[in-house]
């Protein structure tokens, strides 16, 4: 089981997508507590998760009730973090594709209209041409237009155009609806799956999140007019807001590539995650430390310490604390402010004395004979 459970999650498509999906959805149905991580010391619950995901299920089997389970506790909370970070990595690849191919798409299609596009420019500037010269000679318009090509011609060359016109905009986003099959196949598996929560900055894009969890919920096909639409780019408004309302295929697209982005910046989160959690997760806790760090902080005196930021004065401060007391001159001073002058002699008078002790005993007695 562990094995399926950790196995990688392929290439960012719909399909592997949704296996890693059925893998997260049967680790959630052993319902631990939600807290659970939070009542261990992380680091402690990593290196259990890292030393169960070494052990093999006979090792496992032999240990002790409590140390087998904890450790099946910390691989598994090890293994669900892991799979929330993939399964939202991969959904970020797989929306970034899909904006890189519709980019693709737009481009080669306009390299491709690009002789019929030139075609139609001279033939317009031809007409043009005639019209001009109709109006300064003041003879009739239409016989002009007819003098360059028929009027049938003329009229069709005009459809065609239309065809071939794209918005103003000129961008590729329209293009997006064509991968909304592939989008739709997973979209409502991970919006059901976690629980996104988001700063005062994007919690209009939850808010989108939410209007999409309810459509799919109620199988609506059509988006209603009070749908937020406060998350949606500028780029996005002129194709997502219509004038038969709002275009179901790329409200969900906004929505979904707004996720991404916030996901991004941080501005989203999703609990259990390690990749994509809340900043505050990375400080320690405010008013859950133990009772015991607790009244350690209250009876320690915990008071600044100043330190000295001067190299030659530390250096000095600990020479001189490196020396006892007893081998002190009397009445010199170790505050004094030469300090490296006063280790200088000081060394200097000890080396002196030993040498002078050593002498003593050394010498022989003297012999008047």
């Amino acid at each position: 089981m562990l094995t399926w459970l950790r196995q990688p999650p392929g290439e960012a498509k719909p399909g592997p997508l949704l296996r890693h999906l059925d893998r997260l959805t049967h680790l959630r149905t052993l319902q631990l507590p939600a807290d659970l991580d939070r009542r261990v010391h992380q680091g402690r619950l990593a290196e259990l998760a890292r030393e169960g995901a070494q052990m093999s299920v006979e090792y496992l089997r032999n240990l002790e009730p409590e140390r087998r389970y904890a450790t099946m506790i910390a691989l598994v909370l090890d293994t669900e973090a892991t799979l929330t970070d993939q399964i939202l990595e991969q959904h970020d690849l797989f929306m970034g594709r899909l904006f890189a191919e519709a980019r693709r798409k737009h481009e080669q299609r306009f390299t491709d209209a690009g002789k019929a596009i030139n075609d139609k420019v001279r033939l317009y500037s031809q007409v043009g041409h005639a019209l001009v010269a109709a109006r300064k000679e003041g003879t009739d318009p239409y016989a002009a237009i007819e003098a360059v090509l028929p009027w049938e011609r003329y009229v069709a060359s005009i459809r065609e155009a239309t065809e071939r016109a794209r918005p103003a905009a000129f961008d590729s986003l329209p293009l997006l609806v064509e991968a909304y099959g592939q989008v739709r196949r997973y979209a409502p598996r991970l919006l059901k799956t976690f629980d996104f929560r988001a700063a005062p900055v994007a919690r209009d894009v939850v808010d989108g999140i939410e209007m999409l969890r309810s459509l799919y919920r109620k199988h609506k096909r059509t988006v209603p007019e009070e749908a937020p639409l406060a998350f949606l780019r500028k780029r996005w408004e002129p194709y997502v807001r219509t004038d038969a309302g709002i275009d179901r295929s790329l409200y969900e697209m906004a929505v979904l590539a707004e996720l991404r982005n916030s996901l991004r910046s941080g501005d989203v989160w999703v609990p259990g995650s390690r990749q994509f959690k809340d900043f505050e997760d990375y400080l320690p806790p405010k008013h859950n430390s133990p009772p015991q760090l607790r009244r350690a902080r209250q009876s320690c005196d915990c008071r600044p310490t100043a330190m000295n930021i001067s190299m030659r004065a530390s250096f000095c401060s600990r020479r001189n604390s490196s020396v006892s007391n007893t081998s002190r001159a009397p009445g010199s001073c170790p505050t004094s402010p030469s300090r490296m002058s006063y280790c200088r002699s000081l060394r200097t008078r000890q080396r002196c004395q030993r040498k002078r002790t050593s002498s003593r005993t050394t010498s022989l007695p003297y012999c008047p004979t």
